[in-house]
């Protein structure tokens, strides 16, 4: 495109020059610019047109800004942008309207409310007299008449044009207007447009946990306790879960044609974790076959480790970061630990397993040497003179005797005969079974309402939160005396030293909050299991020592499909 600064001058000189000139006559018609200058704007009655001049070079002399100023100049009304460009790309010497009206009167603008009196006379009487009010927040302007008695309604494009004088620019709606202007009531003569708010990042899992662990039902409805779903298994490729990337969100624009910028959503990285890489900025992809572990902010894929047959001699203690299987037994003082979940396809004769959660198919026969312990939920068949303890539940399919069992949330025995002798059974939530005790008044201890591994913990982390609250008070004290010191005196081994004292406070401190926020957790967690209850099928026998939430109970006769439970300081028995 042809241009030149001094055509550009020339351009806005005329601009200027012929308003001063015009202003004054413009119900009559006037231009801007002629042939030789290769443009020309017409202001008249029936509006504001556009001629561009074609050139033989086939340019212009002018930049589209060159005929903004002009436009703006006499205030022109709501000219169409999109027109305007393609009439001085195109040059055809066509006339081309860009407006409807225009306004020359100089431009006049001051904060708070805005008024303008219109007193034209058209039919002989006056215009009604009227003003702007703008809301604070710029958002709304409202119309209110000062006199409309015995007065002409004034034209809604006389209306538009006081508006745009009191620098009233968006949010007018010309057809509300035309209904309710000849009704002489006050009213809301333009509306900005809220902002609105960027939605937050978000992920989509294209996997299912909320399944994991719990037993299957079979077609006829009774619980398959082999099948606790205890692995969610994904192969190397597979998308796990997508983030959604968080919006900027819609701006807005107030009556003054201010934009208002909108919150922004919040940002969310994407959970990828071990054995995982990101595609396409978003995807979580696995990168082995394994299982998944989904800890909220982070998705990872733990490998599996396969035993073809038992855990002995020929394997030695097995020990693995990820999830182990084991085909066959786990031998006498042998030990199979891991990060994942562990399934042993045979039993657990007087070894040891550790993991998150475990599924044993055989049983486990304790012999005095080995003990289950579970993060999660432990699954058997048997415990007979055994040693379980999970976080959450546990699940044995036939009897437990003579065994200790512990479990966070519930105990439960009511698969085939789903008996419970002897041993001592403590649970946090909940003891179910078909029968505990037996006819021979065996002493089977039983209690719910107590959770040993929170109950641990809670006393374990109140023990390090006070040492940590000592360590860091010391700190502290130490450091109020080294302030009265000038440290420039002393030698740098014991500048270095103040400065990692110093620093030794913030981490601290940083524990201690964290370790804070865990016991009131824990609280939370141990008031919950205020509730709690055993609950016997078939029967109680004599000879029970049951206990909840500390309440002690001896049963001297057998009792049948009943729920025993508290309240106040006494143990009630109610329905099964």
């Amino acid at each position: 495109m042809a241009s030149t600064v001094e055509n550009e001058k020339n351009v806005a000189d005329v601009a200027v020059s012929e308003t001063d000139n015009h202003c004054e006559g413009k119900d009559e018609g006037f231009t801007e610019g002629d042939r030789e200058a290769g443009y020309m704007i017409e202001f008249d009655r029936d509006g504001v047109f556009l001629t561009v001049y074609p050139t033989e070079d086939g340019g212009v002399f002018f930049e589209m800004d060159n005929m903004q100023k002009i436009l703006d100049k006499y205030r022109t009304v709501k000219y169409d942008i999109v027109a305007l460009t393609k009439v001085i790309r195109k040059a055809s010497g066509q006339r081309t309207r860009l407006s409807e009206y225009f306004d020359g009167d100089p431009d006049s603008k001051s904060e708070g409310m805005r008024r303008y009196g219109n007193s034209a006379v058209d039919d002989g009487r006056p215009m009604a007299e009227y003003h702007f009010e703008i809301s604070k927040d710029r958002m709304s302007a409202a119309l209110k008449w000062d006199v409309v008695q015995d007065r002409q309604i004034p034209p809604v494009r006389e209306v538009i044009k006081s508006m745009h004088r009191a620098g009233i620019v968006y949010g007018i709606d010309e057809d509300h207007l035309r209904q309710i202007l000849p009704k002489g009531i006050d009213f809301i003569a333009a509306k900005g447009t809220d902002a609105v708010k960027g939605q937050d990042a978000r992920i989509e899992r294209y996997f299912d946990l909320s399944q994991k662990g719990k037993a299957v039902s079979n077609d006829n409805g009774r619980v398959d306790f082999k099948n606790l779903q205890l692995f969610v298994l994904v192969k190397k490729g597979d998308i796990l879960a997508r983030r959604i990337p968080h919006t900027a969100g819609t701006a807005g624009k107030n009556v003054l044609g201010d934009e208002i910028h909108p919150k922004p959503g919040k940002p969310r990285p994407v959970p990828s974790g071990k054995n995982t890489s990101i595609q396409n900025e978003n995807d979580v992809v696995a990168e082995i076959d394994g299982q998944v572990v989904d800890s909220g902010n982070m998705i990872s894929v733990d490998p599996r480790f396969e035993v073809s047959g038992n855990v002995d001699v020929s394997t030695g203690n097995i020990e693995f970061n990820g999830s182990v299987h084991v085909s066959g037994y786990v031998e006498w003082g042998f030990t199979v630990k891991a990060t994942g979940d562990v399934e042993i396809g045979g039993a657990v004769a007087g070894g040891s397993v550790e993991g998150n959660n475990i599924y044993i198919t055989g049983g486990v026969q304790g012999m005095s040497g080995g003990k289950i312990i579970a993060k999660g939920s432990i699954s058997a068949s048997f415990a007979e003179n055994a040693e379980l303890e999970a976080g959450k539940d546990i699940h044995i399919l036939d009897v437990a005797l003579h065994s200790t069992l512990i479990a966070g949330g519930s105990i439960v025995l009511e698969g085939k005969r789903g008996i419970i002798t002897g041993g001592v059974i403590s649970a946090g939530e909940e003891i179910r079974a078909q029968v505990i005790g037996n006819a021979a008044n065996v002493i089977t201890r039983i209690s719910v309402g107590q959770n040993p591994m929170l109950q641990r913990e809670y006393k374990e982390l109140a023990a390090e939160l006070a040492e940590d609250r000592k360590r860091l008070d010391a700190i502290k004290k130490n450091l109020k005396v080294l302030e009265k010191i000038d440290i420039m005196k002393l030698p740098k081994q014991r500048v270095d030293q103040i400065n990692k004292l110093t620093r030794s406070q913030f981490p601290l401190a940083g524990e201690i909050k964290r370790k804070t926020k865990r016991l009131q957790e824990l609280d939370e967690e141990l008031v919950k299991m205020s509730n709690c209850r055993v609950r016997v099928r078939d029967t109680i026998h004599a000879g029970v020592r049951m206990s909840i939430n500390s309440v002690l109970k001896n049963l001297q006769t057998s009792q049948s499909c009943c729920c025993f439970y508290t309240e106040g300081d006494d143990i009630k028995t109610g329905p099964y």
